[in-house]
């Protein structure tokens, strides 16, 4: 053999490149590793790095402690006599190569993966017998999500797992677990001091789980990624406020098992003092109450904060949605945020005697300081009353934005005053425009097609819009295939997806659709456009088909 291929990083390199084909690539580096000395070292740390379950491990043990048992039409890998200490030996040769460990439920894992499921009692075994120090020595991440039913004996052996090498972990409390969570959690700062990603959810209502989630994720100051699903939301903002290193921040509430009524969950209340959360740069807040949203948004002293996402599901009248957004504007670097959605969560429910539910110009003009926005949602249940010239201002401030979303509540009576002559200076000011929902007037005038022969967007290829009427069907859609190129759908939120006949807007996108797609680029007269004639033409061919 070369002694080139005595280098280690050498032999890491031909390894990988082994292990790029999906197809047999794991088999021929473990026949490598049982064929040739000199790569047994590297392509065993390979094959051991990343494991989908423990039982490779025990697979290692003697063979005559390793038997199968079969319960509820699953068949387990369970152990046949006491489990000890030296029977753990051979398979402590290859646990230092470990770095990742995922235990998920077999229906999570790979379908082709052979891997038998583990006994809960063979995990009790496990966690009585074998010590923390042999069981995965230098495991840097951990994802601990075990079947339900299993997770009571099995989560016992999570405090072996717990090294000092860990920096991620990502765990799922499943309600037989949670007399034995607190203690472990915890442990976790002391055990994990140098956790940097960080992913609980547990469910149910249990307040000292809360209160050991709290107080664990307070302690790990080294802290950048946290990901908390608990029904105790303010318990958890609470402890995170003040981690210095804390990047990205996602906390649900996590809802009750189905067969359990939801409890009315009390109103989140934030102890916090200004300079929270200095160096965080995404947050996702999914919570009851906006109010909750706004006060997080008013504490946030971040100068790096990229994306905001609030998720309520309690409906807020549009007074409290200009509340959140003045907060975020007044909190928030201008240069920074380039991603913003606050939307009510729909599976919430529909409220009833809704009042104050037009949001206009006030809630919306806040947000202008934000020159890098390139997405922006708003969702609210409610519907919208803006107009061209509020449009022409959200598209001069916004010059980088790519996603528009304006999301209206279909029942509701439509106060936008938005024309198509509107949609002009969006597609002039923002060139990287790619999705736009809007709610267009109701009763559609004929726009002017001068301006939009000359500007046109070749990346929108949807338009959500909201309109029930238009006045003369062939400028609408002339005046679309000019300014979309590439227009392929048109969703009306005012149209009855259950109805058979069709509206205007299901015309005007079936006629926009095929004279977009009839005619490639090249073909469209000069620079790529359709030329007047062209148009008339087709138009005067497909009105007459549609009866129009």
């Amino acid at each position: 053999m070369h002694e080139a291929l005595t280098i280690v990083e050498l032999q890491s390199s031909i390894i990988d490149y082994i292990l790029s084909d999906d197809a047999g690539g794991r088999s021929t580096v473990a026949a490598l590793a049982r064929t040739c000395k000199v790569l047994h070292g590297s392509a065993a740390k390979a094959l051991w790095q990343d494991l989908p379950s423990l039982a490779p491990l025990l697979y290692c043990m003697p063979s005559d402690i390793l038997g199968e048992k079969k319960a509820h039409d699953t068949v387990y890998l369970d152990f046949r006599r006491p489990i000890q200490t030296a029977d753990y030996a051979r398979a402590s040769i290859y646990t230092s190569h470990v770095r990742s460990l995922h235990f998920q439920s077999s229906w999570k894992r790979c379908n082709s993966s052979p891997l038998p499921s583990i006994s809960p009692e063979a995990f009790a075994a496990l966690a009585a017998n074998i010590p923390a120090d042999c069981l995965l020595p230098n495991l840097r991440s951990l994802t601990w999500d075990p079947p339900y039913g299993e997770d009571g004996p099995a989560f016992l052996l999570i405090e072996k797992l717990l090294t000092r090498t860990l920096t991620s972990l990502t765990l799922r409390i499943l309600t037989k677990a949670q007399a034995a969570a607190p203690p472990i959690l915890q442990s976790i700062p002391q055990r994990c001091p140098w956790m940097r990603s960080l992913f609980i959810e547990y469910e149910g209502t249990d307040r000292a789980v809360s209160e050991s989630v709290a107080q664990c994720i307070s302690q790990l100051h080294r802290l950048q990624e946290c990901e908390v699903y608990i029904p105790a939301l303010s318990v958890s903002l609470n402890s995170l406020v003040k981690l210095p290193n804390l990047r990205s921040l996602t906390a649900w509430q996590c809802p009750t098992l189905p067969s359990h009524p939801r409890s009315r969950l009390p109103r989140p209340t934030l102890h916090c003092s200004p300079g929270t959360f200095p160096a965080l740069q995404e947050i996702h807040v999914r919570t009851e109450h906006i109010t909750a949203c706004t006060t997080l948004a008013r504490l946030i002293s971040s100068k790096q904060i990229r994306s905001i996402t609030f998720t309520y599901s309690e409906w807020a009248p549009a007074s409290l949605l200009e509340d959140c957004t003045r907060a975020i504007s007044s909190q928030c670097d201008s240069a920074s945020l380039t991603s913003l959605s606050i939307a009510f969560d729909r599976e919430a429910g529909t409220p009833y005697g809704i009042s104050d539910a037009v949001v206009d110009e006030t809630v919306l003009r806040p947000l202008l300081v934000f020159s890098s926005l390139e997405a922006l949602e708003l969702d609210p249940h409610c519907s919208f009353a803006i107009d061209d010239r509020l449009v022409e201002d959200l598209s001069t401030h916004w010059p980088r934005l790519r996603s528009l979303e304006l999301i209206p509540k279909k029942p509701m009576a439509n106060a936008s005053r938005l024309t198509l002559q509107g949609l002009i200076p969006l597609v002039k000011n923002c060139p990287d425009l790619k999705t736009l929902c809007v709610p267009l007037e109701d009763f559609v005038m004929t726009p002017s097609l001068e301006p939009a022969s000359t500007i046109f967007n070749e990346k929108v290829t949807s338009l959500a819009i909201m309109s029930t009427a238009v006045e003369n069907l062939a400028a609408a859609i002339l005046f679309l295939v000019y300014l979309f190129p590439n227009l392929r759908a048109i969703d009306n939120w005012a149209e009855d997806e259950d109805e058979e006949s069709l509206g205007p807007w299901r015309t005007i996108e079936t006629l926009v659709r095929d004279i977009n797609s009839a005619f490639p680029k090249e073909t469209q007269g000069h620079e790529g456009r359709f030329t007047q004639s062209q148009l008339r033409c087709l138009m005067r061919k497909w009105l007459k088909e549609f009866g129009l």
